[in-house]
């Protein structure tokens, strides 16, 4: 062997230990976490929007579910409607809410005309009022403008009217203490509109993770499916289920309690239909289930106010005991 010939081995073999030292030393340093995304859901139940930045206020992420869309009939006393979702109305989905710099809200949706509406309410101006059940709880609302009624009612082709909350003490739906001790803030923590909290943290390895089980058939189930606020990379899956304690950028959260899903992942938030097969509750029912119900993503609490953006480090303070996740149990229902 001539000495170009063993020079050229010799420095084979020396890069290769430099690679094999640089990966075991990569490997060695975890991943920062960092914010992938950030949603906003300006109407309840109608489809998200991306933001680079969001200032988190006592009710969550500033523009996420002020307003809503209700109809006539409630089952508790003390409420006249009730709120209207894509659980029963898919085409929801393809109602697209974005927030302009005005801080008016643009809304568009498949053959409408844009309609513009104010998600504050107008000073000195008095608006009717409407007693609305959101979930266990009565919420008292102020209606927006007529306009925006038609808007609604032509396009869902039946009669509704859309609603805001301002954030005052007759506005304020209260967090369960079953899982959040609201006294332990120096703010009055509220969820008027949201389903239970006012934040929903998800991590992006555990969508990836998801897709991986799910047939191909079925397409790629994007993170906006579980309609998030918070969206990180950079964790493994499911390790989201151990956080119990959290700052994302400035601000602190509790994630009080895992996610239970309801219908609408299923829905596909760009054509408003229901996907087939069932993807992606189908397969989460085979290994994500505790009881009847299936967990994705993590509710967040507010701890201390202020603006978080995508990029922001994701620091995990606490951690908890993860649930033992399984097949759900087939309802009872």
């Amino acid at each position: 062997m001539d000495s170009q010939t063993i020079g050229l081995v010799v420095g084979a073999v020396l890069l290769a230990i430099v690679l094999l030292i640089g990966w075991a030393v990569w490997a060695r340093v975890p991943s920062k976490i960092t914010v992938r995304s950030l949603w906003v859901h300006p109407i309840k139940g109608c489809r998200g929007s991306a933001v680079a930045s969001a200032r988190i206020d006592r009710l969550g992420l500033e523009n996420d579910r002020r307003l809503m869309v209700i109809e006539e009939g409630a089952e508790l006393d003390g409420a006249t409607h009730r709120f209207v979702s894509q659980r029963e109305v898919a085409k929801m989905a393809t109602i697209n809410p974005t927030v302009a710099v005005d801080g008016t809200i643009h809304v568009t949706a498949p053959g409408m005309k844009e309609l513009v509406v104010d998600p504050r309410p107008s000073k000195g101006q008095q608006h009717s009022t409407r007693e609305v059940q959101v979930w266990s709880d009565v919420v008292t609302t102020s209606l927006v403008s007529a306009d925006a009624d038609r808007w609604f009612s032509n396009f869902l082709g039946r009669p509704v009217e859309l609603v805001r909350t301002t954030g005052t003490d007759s506005h304020r739906r209260p967090l369960s203490q079953k899982y959040f001790d609201s006294s332990s803030t120096k703010f009055n923590v509220a969820a008027p509109f949201a389903d239970g909290y006012p934040m929903l943290l998800l991590g992006a390895a555990s969508v990836d993770e998801l897709n991986y089980r799910i047939p191909q058939p079925s397409g790629r189930i994007p993170a906006a499916s579980f309609r998030p606020n918070i969206v990180v990379g950079g964790s493994t899956a499911w390790d989201e289920d151990t956080w119990s304690r959290v700052r994302v950028g400035s601000v602190e959260m509790a994630l009080v309690k895992p996610c239970s899903r309801c219908q609408v992942p299923n829905v596909d938030q760009r054509t408003g239909e229901r996907r087939p097969r069932y993807e992606p509750l189908r397969t989460l029912k085979t290994y994500r289930g505790f009881g009847e119900e299936v967990y994705v993503g993590e509710n967040a609490v507010q701890l201390n106010l202020g603006t978080i953006s995508v990029g922001d480090v994701v620091t995990i303070l606490d951690r908890r005991e993860p649930r033992k996740y399984g097949v759900a149990a087939e309802s009872s229902k």
